[in-house]
């Protein structure tokens, strides 16, 4: 700061003093205008990240969406496993696969062998059985080929609408195999998350889901009843899931047709609805394949397996991976015996009395907690 007083003191002039001063303001407007652009750049910097987080984030969550396929959780069962008469109901074929050689078979049920992971510690009798699903069939024929080829009583669920969904479904049969309708069901962020061709939404009234339901079945004559693909929205809806269980029901030979909850929400609606009106009803324990790794499919198989030993049954849900089918090949060979049958689904419906099966439900806790990773 320049004074005045002290400046006349050293002999400088008025003059030399307003210089000073002068230059003193100019400094200090610089270092205010350096200020003003320092946080003006910071500004922008923040705006620059606030909008690369909301555009490339927004970007891969749906890619996300897009990507994901949609299916399970883990669940209880309301139907107590109980043998049943054989369905006689032929399967449809899905992609085809090269044929492995495998042990004979007999839709009744095949020994299964326990994972590796227990070194057959346990050569008792057996004390349970498990259903194994193979989901997601009709895009191809060739894996479904291999999986068939196995000689294992497991059931397969068929996409209706798809490029080789009516070949699956006659290969299928004529291994005489069990097959469920996989119902292409409205998920939540739906249309961004497709669940397939010709799928119920809940736009649709009651008479138009009752056809749709029928045309599917209709398209893949044989199923022993229905899963739902997806439906994370569509499970929810009374009205549209009361129609869509009734009409499985109806539309199989003898009003056995089955409904399997493939659980992608933590909807309550389909057990609700087949408590209440006595339509056969199960739930998928395990999801065998969500880690797509041999060593995690193990794991899960191993689990599903314990839970059969536990409760004397468990259904577990797979895709026609070649990881899952090493599994299968591997952990079920002839020569490997465990403590569960393998069974296919139908032989887990009994034809107890709602009310009992609602009993038996209680006694038997559902499995631990398993992350819903589809819709």
């Amino acid at each position: 700061m320049w004074d005045p007083v002290l400046c006349s003191r050293l002999g400088y002039g008025p003059d030399c003093c307003m210089v000073g001063l002068g230059r003193d303001a100019s400094h200090r407007g610089r270092i205010r205008d350096d200020l003003e652009m320092g946080i003006f750049k910071i500004r922008i910097l923040l705006t620059l990240i606030v909008l690369y987080w909301v555009i490339f984030g927004g970007v891969a969550y749906f890619v996300t969406e897009l990507e994901s396929p949609e299916k399970p959780s883990t669940a209880l069962s309301v139907v107590r496993p109980y043998p049943s008469a054989e369905s006689g109901v032929s399967v449809p074929p899905p992609p085809a696969p090269r044929r492995d050689p495998g042990p004979a078979h007999s839709q009744e049920s095949v020994p299964l062998a326990r994972p590796a992971e227990t070194h057959g510690r346990d050569t008792g009798p057996e004390t349970g059985r498990l259903a194994i699903i193979i989901d997601d069939i009709g895009h191809d024929r060739t894996i479904l080929r291999r999986f068939l080829a196995l000689q294992l009583p497991l059931t397969y669920s068929i996409l209706p609408g798809l490029s080789h969904s009516r070949a699956a479904a006659g290969l299928i049969r004529r291994e005489k195999q069990q097959f469920l309708i996989h119902l292409p069901m409205e998920p939540f962020r739906y249309p961004v998350v497709n669940p397939g061709p010709s799928p119920l939404l809940l736009s649709y009234d009651v008479e138009t889901t009752r056809r749709l339901v029928q045309s599917y079945f209709a398209q893949l004559p044989g199923a022993v009843g229905a899963s739902n693909h997806m439906g994370s929205a569509y499970t929810f809806d009374l009205e549209k899931m009361a129609v869509v269980q009734q009409v499985v029901q109806q539309v199989v030979a003898g009003g056995k047709g089955v409904f399997l909850n493939s659980l992608t929400s933590n909807s309550r609606v389909p057990k609700t609805i087949a408590r209440e009106r006595g339509f056969p009803y199960l739930e998928r324990n395990v999801f065998l394949d969500n880690v797509l790794s041999e060593a995690a499919i193990r794991r899960q198989l191993a689990r599903a397996i314990s839970i059969a030993r536990r409760r004397g049954w468990a259904i577990t849900v797979g895709h026609p991976h070649l990881e899952t089918l090493r599994v299968l090949k591997a952990e079920f060979s002839a020569a490997r015996r465990g403590a569960v049958r393998l069974v296919p689904l139908t032989r887990l419906v009994t034809t107890e009395p709602p009310a009992q099966r609602i009993a038996r439900a209680a006694v038997h806790p559902s499995s631990a907690g398993e992350a819903i990773p589809f819709e």
